[in-house]
């Protein structure tokens, strides 16, 4: 995660931040998957590694990119997208719990790589309409 996480200004900026979270997502679908699915604990281990990397850089241009959209203050954009991301680390665990203990973690798990298929599909490009102020000669669209 820390090779990620210190590259993804780097490639965010080479690729964009959007196919970053996108290729990212899908690689944590992919690195979860086989994981999931292998028996052998060195596989998964290092598909677990996949995972991390690909979730490294997601988070910070989430956050990036949730205050350049947002119409309102980007202070709140950034409060609302970090209160998801702290709500969703302190539940994961206790829901991907409750549903290994109604099926099994194998199962359970399987969680990991939908919710990573969601993000790279929810991933959307900056809309410069909304990104950027309107310059004096625009008018503006708050009243």
């Amino acid at each position: 995660m820390t090779a990620g996480r210190l590259s993804g200004d780097w490639t965010a900026g080479r690729f964009g931040p959007v196919r970053v979270v996108r290729v990212g997502a899908l690689l944590t679908a992919a690195g979860a998957m086989v994981a999931i699915v292998t028996g052998h604990p060195v596989v998964a281990v290092v598909f677990f590694a996949l995972v991390g990397l690909g979730i490294a850089a997601s988070f910070p241009l989430v956050v990036s990119g949730a205050s350049r959209l947002h119409t309102g203050s980007p202070g709140t954009a950034v409060a609302t997208v970090s209160t998801t991301g702290y709500f969703a680390f302190l539940a994961g665990p206790p829901f991907i719990g409750f549903l290994a203990s109604h099926s099994s973690v194998r199962v359970a798990l399987l969680a990991l790589p939908v919710l990573a298929v969601a993000t790279a599909l929810l991933a959307v490009e900056e809309r410069p309409s909304l990104s950027t102020p309107p310059t004096a000669s625009e008018p503006s669209a708050t009243i």
